[in-house]
């Protein structure tokens, strides 16, 4: 890990709240992003996939890095700039990170803070690095993408109907390929085989709805699931909690 720069320069946070349905589209940023959840979730897409913050969890989006922002249900969070320079140690790519109750606190502190504090914002910053720079990306709540186009095709396919039980043959027909190819290439591009992925993108976009109060057997469904209990079992294995204790845990930030 290359050693942090100075935490001097100016940094700025801003609480901002979105409506259902808001979507904002690609963009970079000359600094660094980190986005704090506070209520509901905040979903960022880049290159490298589909990236889900809840409550406790930030997504990190380092300087002129391409990225789309979407908020399918309300959300309030918490939008923290981080000047280059203070960049060195935190990851070189969009990355969804764990946030301790320090660190939790330290980006509510420097939301409620102005240019004229300074000299506390040069503390926060310092204390704010050492928490993040050592702590290992969350890849669970991250969706990964692919380069290749008919992987991506498969995957954007997928996001807007998770519910879908196609086959990998049937999707192969959909994009023009062979089973036996889109099954080495979802491996190969994405870190997971098919049935992993999918697995994946089910449970993110269940948590999604599960944090505002959706009953848990409709999402279980909508999702793709015959019901709770295999939609618990699935869960429970990705995430390592029953969904119920996912949410009181949630409850507890």
């Amino acid at each position: 890990m290359p050693p942090r720069r100075s935490a001097s320069a100016p940094s700025s946070a801003n609480r901002v709240a979105h409506a259902a349905g808001v979507a904002i589209g690609p963009h970079t940023h000359d600094d660094g992003q980190l986005t704090l959840a506070v209520e509901g979730s905040v979903r960022i897409q880049d290159e490298t996939g589909w990236h889900l913050a809840t409550p406790g969890t930030a997504v990190w989006v380092p300087p002129r890095r391409r990225h789309a922002a979407s908020y399918p249900k309300s959300c309030e969070l918490i939008r923290m700039h981080l000047p280059a320079a203070m960049s060195d140690g935190l990851p070189d790519r969009c990355a969804l990170l764990p946030m301790s109750t320090l660190a939790v606190e330290l980006v509510r502190r420097a939301s409620r803070l102005t240019a004229q504090d300074s000299r506390e914002l040069t503390l926060l910053n310092e204390l704010l690095l050492i928490q993040l720079a050592d702590r290992p990306s969350l890849a669970d709540f991250s969706v990964p993408d692919a380069k290749d186009k008919r992987v991506r095709m498969v995957t954007r396919h997928l996001r807007d109907h998770p519910a879908s039980n196609e086959t990998l043959a049937e999707l192969g027909t959909r994009v023009g390929t062979s089973e036996r190819t889109l099954a080495r290439k979802f491996q190969e591009e994405t870190g997971l085989n098919f049935r992993q992925w999918r697995d994946r993108l089910r449970i993110v976009a269940a948590i999604e709805r599960m944090i505002q109060g959706e009953p848990l057997t409709a999402v279980a469904i909508d999702v793709g699931y015959s019901g709770a209990s295999s939609f618990t079992t699935a869960f429970t294995r990705l995430v390592g909690n029953s969904p119920g204790e996912y949410l009181r845990g949630l409850r507890r930030l």
